[in-house]
């Protein structure tokens, strides 16, 4: 019958965006099918199914203003209604899109929601309809990203630690590998190094057994620079190249795409870095990671010999940027870049100006590297 058809197709969503990835063309098919089963049998509950699917694949495509939308409109729908797994579904397409974008501080009340919401024994199965992976999970992970972008790496270390748990409580593949792939990320930023290296040895060893596509090559960047390795330009060219070819266009593969560029940069090939840097498109360049991606190009300039003051316009975009959204820890980092730049032109008093408009700001999280880093530099000028 329609009604099985509709069903199966519901099911299969999931399993082709493992297999496929969710930007596939072939989940976008198989979902718009859906659709248009759901307007003949005029099925609202399957609708709101088939919406989130068809929401997930333009937010994994980096489609952000269009996913916003549909975000929005999910949201509208649930709230019209009294299904609180739709509810929390409808925050879960908001809270990733927001983030996403570099709108952390809109994001935050449905991530507050979305945990509020959620309960395991009752929600733990929604993976297999919804994205497959546990929105619970889900909304702890970038609870942690959102507290280190806003300038809370303790914080973010404790909510990834938490997410962790749940998602080893849940013990559901795809979920371990959202999970540990970008807690990988956060406890490394946070100066957690040996607790990023298990979790990102956790999530490719899923990702390797599986054959989940498009999840292994920024972990695998993230990999040798938080064993402090520094690859021969073979390796980063193979990463490279599966960066440009992976799947998943958000922001996750932008960290990977930055991490390489670094690390061209710190073998001492910064052109092939900037040339990494330049395959990114716009939502890139304005999304959460923008200040670093123009942080990166700063610090490539200035390796490449260009023009100081080209470093400098990147490093102060970074810091404007980031700025503008709250985000204390990339304009951090791109204040001390920015500062170490001026105190090689012997430009002392700028360069301690870059640092003590940002640094007095935070209040934990000052054994991190970033902090130790800025403070060190602030000691030093002030001698």
């Amino acid at each position: 019958t329609m009604s099985e058809a509709l069903d199966v197709r519901i099911a299969l969503g999931p399993v082709l965006m493992a297999l496929h990835g969710p930007p596939s063309p072939i989940v976008e098919t198989s979902y718009r099918a859906a659709l248009d089963l759901v307007e003949r049998l005029d099925d609202a509950a399957r609708r709101f199914l088939v919406q989130w699917g068809l929401w997930y694949v333009q937010f994994t495509r980096a489609d952000y203003p269009p996913a916003v939308e549909a975000g929005e409109h999910l949201l509208a729908t649930a709230q019209r209604g009294s299904d609180r797994e739709q509810l929390i579904e409808a925050h879960h397409a908001l809270w990733p899109t927001l983030v996403a974008m570099g709108e952390v501080k809109r994001a935050q009340p449905h991530i507050e929601r979305g945990i509020a919401l959620y309960d395991r024994e009752r929600h733990g199965h929604m993976a297999s309809l919804y994205g497959g992976h546990d929105p619970g999970a889900c909304a702890r992970y970038f609870l942690a990203t959102s507290q280190w972008a806003l300038g809370y790496p303790e914080r973010a270390v404790a909510a990834a630690h938490e997410a962790m748990r749940l998602a080893e409580t849940l013990n559901h593949a795809m979920t371990s590998t959202m999970t540990f792939g970008l807690v990988a990320w956060i406890l490394y930023q946070s100066g957690e190094r040996r607790a990023a290296i298990g979790a990102a040895e956790r999530c490719m060893a899923i990702v390797e057994t599986r054959g989940f596509r498009g999840w292994n090559i920024g972990l695998a960047a993230l990999l040798h620079v938080a064993r402090g390795e520094r690859p021969d330009p073979a390796v980063l060219d193979t990463l490279r190249q599966g960066q440009a070819l992976e799947v998943m266009r958000t922001w996750r593969s932008v960290i990977g795409t930055c991490t390489i560029a670094s690390l061209y940069g710190e073998i001492g090939a910064p052109e092939q870095g900037l040339e990494a840097l330049s395959t990114l498109g716009d939502a890139a360049t304005t999304g959460l990671y923008g200040p670093e991606v123009y942080r990166v190009q700063g610090e490539l300039r200035r390796l490449a010999a260009h023009a100081p003051e080209d470093a400098a316009r990147c490093f102060e975009h970074a810091i404007e940027m980031a700025r503008g959204r709250e985000l204390r820890s990339l304009e951090l980092r791109a204040a001390t870049s920015l500062a170490r730049l001026r105190c090689d032109q012997g430009r002392r008093e700028d360069a301690r100006r870059a640092l003590a408009e940002i640094y007095p700001w935070f209040t934990e999280g000052f054994d991190t590297p970033d902090l130790r880093a800025a403070r060190a530099l602030l000691d030093d000028l002030d001698r």
